[in-house]
């Protein structure tokens, strides 16, 4: 599902980093306590589906158990994925033998692969960053002091150089454009986003929250069900739907939403005081205040 195995290690480490600091700088809250990622790589044939949004194979089969024996967010990887990989860059060590569920091998060696050295000497001749190597880079720079720089828009706009069907480097491009307030260019790059993948539920949202803000109501209401409808189980775009429905006098349909927002996530706060209001406003000030609370 990668252009290589080097770019599925690196981003899954970057995962595993990004999850981590997101948990240390969240509010520690005992009611939502930190969920571990767990990643499995494995090199084999996989299919996407036609739909886009799936993939299928024994890679991915094998994918699963292997993430099934690593330990809290931590990588594992099998063999075969190191056999062809820039080995010089990555640290790792051997995790012993196991037997995964519909492996045609009775057992396999897994590997924990603990750190990528960007200053380690590669194996073989230098070669051009791919697409997603830049898209990666502009990854790690979310969450620092640099993210909505020009350096963050620099690696996006390599990434599209050398992958112009590239819709995630497009959305990540929208988003940063929207940060530093150029909405024009955050809205054509959505759009493309949305014309190479029209079932992305992240640009779906994300244009809605876009075109919201620009006033845009309706163009806004189509994206978010859009969403819902690529991702039923999407929190954020029932929430947001919500309060669009609300605004628009809508409110049946808007507390369908935020009743949905808050029965896959119990702890939204926001959800809860935004839904407190539209009780409020139908005189039902006892639930309200049980929202409130």
């Amino acid at each position: 599902m990668f252009e290589s195995p080097d770019a599925a290690l690196q981003y899954a480490l970057r995962l595993i980093e990004a999850w981590q600091l997101h948990n240390e700088s969240a509010p520690a809250l005992s009611e939502t306590p930190h969920m571990p990622i767990r990643v499995g790589c494995c090199f084999g044939e996989c299919i996407q589906l036609q739909t886009g949004e799936g993939w299928v194979g024994r890679g991915v089969d094998l994918a699963r158990p292997v993430a099934e024996a690593a330990g809290l967010d931590e990588v594992y990887t099998t063999g075969n994925v190191l056999d062809v990989v820039d080995l010089p860059l990555y640290d790792f060590e051997e995790m012993g033998s196991r037997t995964l569920q519909g492996d045609l091998l009775p057992h396999r060696t897994l590997y924990r692969v603990t750190g990528f050295n960007e200053a380690a000497p590669e194996s073989g001749s230098e070669r051009a960053p791919t697409a997603e190597t830049w898209l990666l880079r502009a990854l790690s720079l979310i969450g620092t002091e640099r993210e909505n720089s020009e350096e963050e828009a620099r690696c996006y706009q390599e990434a599209l150089r050398l992958r112009t069907d590239y819709p995630e480097a497009h959305n990540n491009m929208a988003i940063l454009r929207k940060a530093q307030g150029d909405e024009a260019a955050a809205a054509q790059h959505y759009r493309e986003a949305l014309r190479l993948r029209p079932e992305y539920p992240e640009a779906h949202y994300n244009y809605a929250v876009l075109l919201q803000s620009r006033g845009s109501h309706q163009g806004a209401a189509d994206h978010y069900r859009q969403a819902l409808a690529s991702r039923a189980e999407y929190v954020d775009a029932h929430y947001s739907y919500a309060n669009l429905l609300r605004a628009s006098g809508q409110l049946v349909e808007a507390e369908s939403h935020y009743s949905e927002a808050l029965r896959l996530r119990p702890e939204y706060a926001e959800v809860h005081n935004n839904y407190a209001m539209l009780l409020e406003d139908t005189e039902r000030p006892g639930d309200a205040h049980a929202h409130y609370l």
